[in-house]
């Protein structure tokens, strides 16, 4: 099954022009699968995923968020984080996707702006799927250099600070990690406001867990360095009894499981839940998994 892809663009509710590129199959599976990206990426990373998918019949839409790839924005700044929850709502409006046949899939802080997303649109969609979600904080971060971005935050948001990603903390393949180093669009810093805005957006996505109300399927890699393992049963602990919520831990995984040499496994197994909770969408309980 072939299908197009074209890059398009959208003006944000504050006039950001946001990028996003569309993936529609010749024949359709009736359903949609909307990607949101990790910090400092952008969406053209997932365009294995989105084709994969596409083959599949599903149509894929991958925004670059604003301050990211192709979008505008000073780079990884948001005024507050629901900026990025404002945008998807108005992708999702704006292509007039069926929220009920609609997949929501965020990887790291990509899985952080999902998750807020259906806990603030809780009828903005039907799956909620996350690969190594940022749900806990893996890295220390010191006293003085929290002192100092909080006062940064207040007087100059704009302000960077480095990131301390390691290219390979993220992936073991080789093909991957040449792409990662020499991807013009990767940031290597990020600012004072988005930190702040980050860490006020994970008291609440584990504060309103509960406001979940959609079928929810995590994989984790278990050996990540980048976002902190335990904060995805932590997260799943806090769902409402009786939702539909699945997670596995990968073994030898780092932090990109999207990007390993057996991506589509992983990627299958996204898939699948989704084609069977939207194909099936009354179900709703716990399966505990490995």
């Amino acid at each position: 099954m072939n299908g197009a892809c074209w890059l398009a663009e959208k003006r944000g509710n504050d006039g950001i022009d946001l990028r996003y590129r569309d993936y529609r199959p010749d024949r359709s599976a009736g359903w949609t699968t909307l990607i949101v990206h990790g910090v400092a990426e952008h969406g053209g990373r997932y365009d294995h995923v989105s084709r994969w998918l596409l083959q599949r019949g599903v149509r894929v839409i991958v925004p670059d968020l604003r301050g990211h790839g192709r979008s505008g924005g000073v780079r990884t700044f948001v005024k507050h984080f629901s900026q990025y929850i404002d945008d998807l709502v108005l992708l999702r409006k704006s292509l007039e996707l069926d929220p009920h046949r609609l997949m929501v899939l965020g990887h790291s802080m990509g899985g952080l702006v999902a998750t807020r997303y259906a806990q603030l649109e809780p009828r903005g969609l039907a799956v909620l799927a996350l690969s190594s979600p940022l749900l806990k904080l893996q890295q220390q971060i010191s006293p003085v250099t929290l002192a100092m971005g909080a006062i940064c935050n207040i007087l100059a948001p704009a302000t960077r600070f480095p990131t301390k990603f390691r290219h390979g903390q993220m992936t073991k393949d080789p093909l991957a990690l040449a792409k990662r180093q020499s991807d013009p669009f990767l940031q290597k810093s990020i600012t004072a406001r988005w930190f702040f805005s980050m860490k006020s957006a994970l008291q609440q996505v584990h504060r309103d867990a509960s406001d979940i109300r959609v079928p929810v399927k995590i994989l984790q890699g278990a050996d990540d360095r980048t976002v902190h393992p335990s904060g995805a049963q932590e997260f799943l602990h806090d769902l409402s009894p009786g939702l539909t919520a699945e997670l596995q831990y990968l073994p030898q995984h780092l932090h990109e499981i999207l990007q390993e040499s057996d991506w589509e496994t992983s990627l299958k197994s996204f898939y699948d839940f989704g084609n069977e909770q939207i194909a099936q969408p009354s179900l709703r309980h716990i399966r505990p998994t490995g």
